[in-house]
């Protein structure tokens, strides 16, 4: 069982149950976690945040199955942020604010999903970051999850963005290739299915990075599987499946593509389509062009017309120099000499394309 904390076990797995696949698309956000189980308390607050289906939820509830088997801490508390805003109600219009606090505040570690349901609760905010600050400040473990970066997170308010910016934060992107074959093959191992590598690799590419969407494709699989007298073919696999992979394909268009870019590369709104020919805006420029053939039906003319009234001998220019960039895997300039498909990793998760 291939999570990166849990011990290993002789029992085989159950079907289609959910794995945490170490990979590049989760590398920093797993190592944040060891620090966290390694010295749990030091590194506090953390806030890992990605898409739905990345594999927050999982993460979270292996870090705090490992506080409390490896860290033997016996008041693990995890809760998604709604919960924490019903009981916090609850405690105020009951007169039971004591208990309340008590459950957040005497903890050996307190866990908490989807914070970016609390913007906006004024209230809910206030008692949210005195009770980081009153855990913190006793060097227990906090760990956060969210959908979206701490830039994003506005909603919070200055004091408790500020707060999370002083602790550790790690972004999990969608699931890469190569974490979608794996745990797609581990689901089908726990159900005794068994495909030909080369059947699951084609799946795995053709699938989202979503991992929700990833087990419903092992569990119809599996159906089809135990109804079918013959082994699976790829046309069989194929035909089961093909519903489900078509119907999470993002629709990109070129302003989305824009929008990815410009957050990535931090630039403002409307750069890309300005006349300016600096490096620090003509690169990502060349890479919205090419992710812009690569994702949408739009032909050179229409790319070049929305990034500035530019030729379409530019975008064809620019989709060269970025496939020549990628060959090379180069740094870029105007990152501060990140590769690029780094870069392109990010861009793409942003998308929910890679």
């Amino acid at each position: 069982m291939e999570t990166g904390f849990a011990p290993s076990s002789s029992s085989p797995p159950a079907a289609t149950e959910s794995v945490l696949v170490v990979s590049e698309c989760n590398q920093l956000a797993w190592s944040t976690a060891k620090l966290v189980l390694g010295e749990p308390g030091r590194y506090s607050p953390v806030l890992f945040f990605g898409p739905s289906g990345c594999g927050k939820s999982l993460l979270m509830a292996t870090v705090a199955s490992q506080l409390r088997r490896r860290c033997g801490m016996r008041r693990v508390q995890v809760v998604t942020s709604e919960q924490f805003t019903n009981d916090f109600t609850s405690g105020l219009c009951g007169r039971q604010l004591p208990m309340f606090r008590d459950k957040y505040r005497g903890v050996d570690a307190l866990l908490v999903e989807d914070v970016q349901f609390l913007m906006g609760k004024r209230s809910t905010l206030n008692e949210f970051r005195y009770t980081i600050d009153n855990l913190v400040r006793r060097g227990k473990q906090v760990v956060l999850t969210a959908d979206r970066p701490l830039s994003e997170l506005h909603g919070l308010g200055k004091q408790l963005v500020g707060r999370l910016q002083a602790g550790l934060t790690a972004p999990l992107l969608p699931l890469d290739e190569s974490a979608r074959r794996r745990a797609l093959q581990h689901m089908l191992d726990g159900s005794q299915v068994r495909l030909p590598a080369d059947i699951v690799e084609q799946l795995a590419a053709r699938a989202s990075g979503d991992g929700r969407v990833l087990s419903g494709i092992a569990k119809r699989l599996i159906a089809h599987a135990r109804l079918s007298t013959q082994p699976l073919t790829w046309e069989a696999c194929w035909e089961a499946v093909a519903d489900l992979v078509h119907a999470v394909q993002p629709v990109v268009k070129i302003k989305d593509i824009e929008r990815a870019v410009c957050s990535v590369f931090g630039l403002e709104p409307g750069s890309l389509q300005s006349q300016s020919k600096t490096r620090r805006v003509s690169q990502p420029r060349m890479i919205a062009m090419f992710l812009a053939r690569k994702y949408t039906p739009a032909a050179y003319k229409e790319i070049g017309q929305y990034f500035g009234k530019r030729r379409h001998s530019t975008v064809i220019a620019a989709q060269r120099s970025v496939e020549q960039w990628l060959q090379e895997n180069a740094p870029l300039e105007c990152a501060g000499g990140l590769p690029v498909r780094e870069l392109l990793r990010h861009t793409e998760a942003h998308l929910q394309v890679s």
